[in-house]
C-alpha cells in the first residue's frame, strides 16, 4: 500500500505474505426429501445439511510492534448446519387465471469447532469454540445514571480470587467494564415469499424477503450519537434527547462539548437486532398472443416492467439506519461510503426466436 515518510511518497507492506497458506478443506453431508400432494398442486423439498470446514483462511491479528495489522493464516475449523425448506403451491387455477406461491425458509447454525487459541478478539468479534465465527464481543450498555447523567456499562462482580460470581453491577468508567458475547451477525432464520398471478397474457409477481436472529453494529450511529465526543460530526435528532436534571430519564447521557466519558465507544449501545422484512420487487409483464407473434416470425414477445427495493421494515425500532442488509455478513455498518440500495425502475422487452 501507499505511505508517506518525511513528506515523501512511498510504498509499504499492507500485510505479511504467508508461504504456509493452503486451501481450505471441507466435508459435506446432505439428505433431502422431495414431495408432492394434491395432484402436485403443492410440492416442495426439505433438505438437512452439515458442512464441516477445516484450515479456514482467516485474518490473524498481529502485535502492533510488527507495523502490520493482520496476516492471512489457516486457522481452526467451522461447522454450518441447518434445514432448508422450499414450497411451491398452485393456489387457484380457474380458466385463464392462475395464482401460485413460492416460499422458502432456511435455518442455519454457524459454529467454530476448533481454534488454536481458547479465545481471540478480532475487532468487534470474538473467536471461541462453540460460538459463531461472527459472534459480537464488546462492553454491554447499561443506560444512564439518573443522578449524574453519566454513561453506564455492566461489569462482573468478582470474588476475592478475581473470579466472576455470576452477578453483575454497573460502572461509569469504560475501561473497567467487562466484555460479553452478545450474539452473532448471522441470522438464524431467513428466506422469501413470492406470489405470481397470470391472466391470459398478463403476469404479475412480487417478492418479499426476510431475516431474523442476527445482529448489526452501527458504527455510523456511534459517530452521529456521540454526546459531544466528536464536535466535528453532525448529529442525529435523537441526540437532542439527552440527560439533564429536568430530563433524568433520557436515553442518552449528558451532552458535553469535548466529552471524555467514552460514552460513544464500542458497546451494545449501538448493537441492534438485524431483523427485517423487505418488499424486494414487483414485476408486471404482458406476453403477446401467438397469433400475433407468428405473423412477424417470432416465437414470443413479452413486455415487462419491474420495481426493485421497494421498501424495508427494520423490526428493531432502535436501529436508525436505512437497511440492516447493508451490514453484510460481518454485521458492521460503518457508514464509510455506505448508501442505501437504490429503488430502481426497469422496463424491457424479451424476444424469442
Amino acid at each position: 500500500g501507499g505511505a508517506n515518510y518525511n513528506g515523501e511518497s512511498g510504498f509499504r507492506h499492507s500485510q505479511l505474505a504467508n508461504p504456509d497458506l493452503s486451501w481450505e478443506k471441507s466435508k459435506n453431508f446432505n439428505v433431502g426429501l422431495d414431495f408432492a400432494v394434491l395432484n402436485s398442486r403443492l410440492h416442495g423439498s426439505i433438505d438437512y445439511y452439515i458442512k464441516n470446514s477445516d484450515e479456514l483462511l482467516l485474518e490473524k491479528p498481529l502485535a502492533g510492534s510488527t507495523g502490520l495489522d493482520i496476516i492471512m493464516s489457516n486457522l481452526g475449523g467451522m461447522r454450518n448446519s441447518g434445514i432448508e425448506v422450499d414450497l411451491h403451491s398452485l393456489n387457484i387455477q380457474a380458466g385463464d387465471f392462475n395464482w401460485g406461491t413460492d416460499f422458502n425458509i432456511s435455518f442455519n447454525k454457524n459454529e467454530i469447532t476448533s481454534y488454536p487459541e481458547e479465545q481471540e478478539v478480532v475487532g468487534t468479534k470474538v473467536r471461541t469454540v462453540g460460538y459463531s465465527l461472527y459472534e459480537f464481543y464488546m462492553q454491554e450498555w447499561a443506560g444512564v445514571d439518573k443522578e449524574t447523567g453519566a454513561p453506564l456499562w455492566y461489569k462482573d462482580v468478582k470474588d476475592d480470587k478475581g473470579n466472576p460470581t455470576g452477578e453483575r453491577t454497573t460502572t461509569s468508567t469504560y475501561s473497567t467494564a467487562d466484555k460479553y458475547k452478545l450474539g452473532s451477525a448471522l441470522p438464524n432464520v431467513f428466506g422469501g415469499l413470492n406470489n405470481t398471478f397470470t391472466f391470459k397474457g398478463l403476469d404479475l409477481s412480487f417478492l418479499f424477503t426476510y431475516s431474523f436472529g442476527g445482529k448489526i453494529y452501527d458504527a455510523y450511529e456511534a459517530n452521529l450519537l456521540n454526546d459531544g465526543n466528536n464536535n466535528g460530526y453532525q448529529a442525529i435528532k435523537d441526540q437532542a434527547n439527552y440527560w439533564t436534571k429536568e430530563n433524568p430519564n433520557a436515553p442518552n447521557p449528558a451532552f458535553l462539548p469535548n466529552n471524555t466519558s467514552s460514552s460513544h465507544s464500542t458497546s451494545s449501545r449501538y448493537l441492534h437486532d438485524a431483523d427485517f422484512i423487505k418488499f424486494k420487487n414487483i414485476n408486471l409483464g404482458y406476453t403477446l398472443p401467438k397469433k400475433w407473434t407468428q405473423k412477424i416470425q417470432l416465437e414470443t414477445v413479452r413486455f415487462f416492467g419491474s420495481l426493485e427495493n421497494i421498501c424495508v421494515w427494520n423490526l428493531d425500532g432502535s436501529f436508525k439506519g436505512y437497511d440492516v442488509e447493508l451490514g453484510g455478513v460481518t454485521g458492521v455498518l460503518d457508514g464509510a461510503g455506505t448508501v442505501p440500495l437504490p429503488r430502481t425502475i426497469l422496463f424491457g422487452i424479451n424476444v424469442g426466436f
